[in-house]
């Protein structure tokens, strides 16, 4: 994993916000696939890896010019999943799927005020 946290890093600092999102979604998808396979040892700290390497793939993928809504919303979403899983992450999750909504809401009815 320090392989491809130093390599987001180095896309983070050269300013390549969607291959470090790219990089961080990666690895956020093999802690989540080690809990899936049960080969993680401590389940807690592997979804909490999950999450913050999700959330953090999403900030990257925001920063990016132009933002990449649907990979940062993707990402958000896995966030959200992962932590109504956990007995206090159930408040975060409910928090992210309401902004998730709200965003999508206000995306169509932008979409519509055009016509």
């Amino acid at each position: 994993m320090a392989s491809w946290r130093a390599a987001a890093a180095a896309y983070l600092e050269a300013g390549r916000w969607n291959q470090a999102g790219n990089i961080t979604k990666n690895v956020a998808e093999l802690f989540e696939a080690a809990l899936e396979n049960g080969l993680a040892d401590s389940c807690e700290d592997h979804v909490s890896e999950a999450c913050d390497s999700y959330a953090a793939a999403a900030e990257y993928y925001e920063a990016e010019s132009p933002p990449r809504t649907q990979a940062a919303a993707s990402c958000q979403e896995k966030v959200a999943m992962l932590s109504a899983g956990r007995g206090e992450g159930t408040q975060r999750a409910a928090e992210i799927f309401e902004t998730l909504g709200r965003t999508a809401l206000e995306s169509k009815v932008s979409g519509l005020q055009k016509w």
